[in-house]
């Protein structure tokens, strides 16, 4: 991945500010959490690094999470419609 530019990275800041991360889809958060893997990341943001860093990693592990939910609705109707084909 390139390295990212100040542009980039002043979006994931806007992202976290305006609250925007909390729906941020899973392709955006990779995409963010990219970006913050290149070394010029930690000067541009800081001593705030850290936090953003979690933020978009607790966002991403959100996204997993909601999609591995999905994926056990889809299981547990499986499951319930073979049970009372059972019967």
């Amino acid at each position: 991945m390139p390295k990212a530019n100040d542009e980039e990275l002043n979006s994931i800041i806007e992202s976290v500010e305006s609250g925007q991360i909390e729906i941020e889809t899973r392709p955006t958060l990779l995409k963010y959490s990219g970006w913050l893997c290149h070394s010029n990341s930690a000067s541009h943001f800081g001593r705030n690094y850290a936090a953003t860093c979690d933020t978009v990693n607790l966002h991403l592990l959100r996204t997993f999470m909601e999609g591995l939910e999905r994926k056990n609705s889809v299981i547990q109707g499986w499951v319930i419609a073979l049970a009372l084909a059972s019967l």
